[in-house]
């Protein structure tokens, strides 16, 4: 029995030495006298010694202690060893790797090896600091071979003296942490962050908007207009935009169809400013028009067309000139016709596009000058809405731009009779008069309808006078807007007080009855709704409507016939004035 007993226990030993040899892996190191010895290195869970004839290789040590859980004392050559069975010679580490294996080295099994090219090594085994309080760390303790380091949990962070844990404030949870936009929390700190189109200001908090329109004008062709966050193109009137930067000119076609050349064709009825000529770049080129449109042509490779491909389009581009700068009176307005134009041609389909030049200044309006009277107020504009904000001069106009101005009496009771509105050059050296009299002066200026009266005209210069500074001066007078009496919130008119002018403005703003009177108050007619055009009509009556009540025959019962009234004869009857009379 003691005999069975003694067999079984060396059997446990060779299992265990079994176990053992079979973990070895291929690179794993052997020191003769544990933590330190001879160096020994496994392959196919064989050991066989190490050597080098280099000089003393540190990092090799370094990976020799890792790889048995230790840290490196010294690695020197040694003189006593084995002289045959090496199994690694030249290893070239960088003391990262886990093993020899991964170490650059000969070929296993071959060598050079000779007498005191032997390695010894001396390892000390690790501590574990994390076992003894924690490594002094408040939560996490970390061992590593020859050391330690503490961890923290989440919203937590190391202190400075890495080993205590303080609890993450944050700061975007109070006031956004003083930032204007987006707040951003980072381990012990946070910043702040912009939306596209802002950047960050110099306080590291605040966003400014970045304006698009100062670098290239933001792409646009004509004006661009910076908003919080964004930015738009915007079109001079008479003008579209085409493309969401390019404006062009509204009234303008062009055709690419044909396979000769292209044709353009320009509408004098929008384009109101087309002189009677135009040309392309090739000034032999001359257009040809009608009452109602101009049209220019050119075959592809004439009239200085000019041809050029890119990728896999050929484009063929010209432009359309003014033969000569455009005047009315001593008004000029230069450069205004400027329209390049071109036809895209792709394998598969033809694309056209019409541009325009980008507008220089051609207008500084220093002041409104003075006002004759002080009942009312002179506005100026830069659209025809009520609602826009006004101006305040200087102002400067460019190619197409247009200046609108209001004049509205302070008394909402008082009508505006405008006599005249002058532009003055400096020093008063030229002038252009705009209204008279309520009207248009020139055919450049447009009366708009509005509460007060309003009138508009395209920027010009003075010939000879192109870099001076100008004034609207504006010479008015009001009178008492005058009501007989009100019915059903129309007015009625006395034909005595009002002119063909103040009856168009009023027609346009009240609904008006219309009731004439002839001789005695037993004969009249009495229209319920009643409208007369404007000065451009020639104040024809442009609505007639309601119910007609009187004792005489209808004699208005046609629109568009034009009206007269006391101040104003503007019938056809050529034997008198039939208001006068009646």
């Amino acid at each position: 029995m003691k005999k069975l007993t003694i067999s079984i226990f060396i059997l446990s030993l060779l299992s265990v030495n079994i176990l053992f040899t079979a973990a070895q892996k291929d690179g794993d190191v052997y020191l003769t006298e544990g933590m330190k010895g001879l160096l020994y290195v496994y392959r196919n869970s064989v050991k066989g010694p190490v050597c080098d004839d280099s000089n003393i290789p540190i990092p090799v040590g370094q990976v020799v202690c890792r790889n048995l859980g230790a840290t490196l004392i010294n690695i020197t050559h040694y003189n006593e060893g084995p002289t045959s069975n090496f199994l690694l010679d030249d290893v070239v580490c960088n003391g990262t790797e886990s093993n020899l294996a991964e170490c650059n080295h000969l070929p296993w099994g071959t060598h050079n090896c000779g007498p005191g090219e032997h390695f010894y090594v001396e390892c000390k085994a690790d501590v574990n600091e994390c076992q003894s309080a924690n490594g002094g760390c408040s939560h996490t303790c970390i061992n590593t071979i020859g050391s330690f380091y503490c961890e923290c949990p989440d919203h937590f962070y190391l202190s400075d003296n890495n080993r205590d844990c303080t609890a993450e404030v944050n700061e975007c949870q109070t006031d956004n942490g003083g930032c204007s936009h987006t707040c951003i929390n980072t381990l012990r700190s946070f910043y702040c962050e912009c939306p596209d189109h802002f950047y960050l200001s110099d306080n590291n908090r605040d966003c400014i908007d970045v304006n698009e329109c100062v670098e290239e004008n933001g792409g646009c062709s004509h004006n661009c207009v910076n908003t919080e966050g964004s930015y738009h193109c915007e079109c001079p009137e008479y003008l579209y935009l085409s493309d969401n930067e390019t404006c062009s000119a509204n009234g303008t076609t062009i055709d690419c169809s044909s396979s000769h050349g292209m044709k353009v064709t320009l509408d004098k009825r929008t384009l109101f400013f087309l002189p009677d000529q135009l040309t392309l770049l090739d000034t032999q080129c001359v257009s040809s028009s009608n009452s109602t449109h101009v049209w220019l042509q050119t075959d592809y490779d004439k009239c200085s067309t000019s041809q050029k491909t890119v990728d896999d389009t050929v484009v063929f581009s010209n432009t359309i000139l003014s033969s000569d700068d455009i005047a009315a009176g001593s008004v000029m307005f230069y450069d205004l016709i400027y329209i390049p134009f071109k036809c895209v041609f792709a394998a598969t389909s033809n694309v056209t596009q019409v541009t325009t030049q980008v507008p220089r200044l051609i207008m500084r309006l220093e002041d409104t000058g003075t006002l004759q009277e002080s009942n009312y107020s002179l506005k100026l504009y830069n659209d025809q809405s009520d609602d826009s904000s006004s101006l305040s001069p200087p102002i400067e106009l460019r190619q197409r731009e247009t200046l609108y101005a209001k004049l509205e009496p302070s008394d909402s009771g008082l009508k505006l009779i405008p006599d005249e509105c002058t532009v003055y050059s400096e020093q008063r050296a030229a002038s252009q008069r705009v209204i008279e009299n309520g009207l248009a002066a020139i055919s450049f200026t447009k009366v708009h309808t509005s509460s007060s009266f309003k009138f508009s005209y395209p920027a010009f210069t003075f010939e000879g006078l192109e870099d001076e500074k100008y004034t609207l001066n504006c010479n008015s007078s009001v009178q008492d807007m005058p009501i007989a009496s009100s019915v059903n919130s129309s007015l009625i008119l006395s034909a005595e007080d009002v002119g063909l002018r103040l009856l168009h403005l009023l027609s346009y703003e009240k609904q008006l009855k219309l009731r004439i009177t002839y001789g005695d108050v037993t004969r009249y007619s009495e229209y319920g709704n009643f409208k007369v055009g404007s000065p451009e009509t020639q104040y024809i009556v442009e609505e007639l409507s309601g119910l007609y009540q009187g004792t005489v025959v209808n004699s208005m019962s046609r629109v568009g016939t034009k009206f007269s009234t006391y101040d104003r004869d503007n019938d056809q009857w050529i034997s008198g004035s039939c208001s006068g009379m009646y």
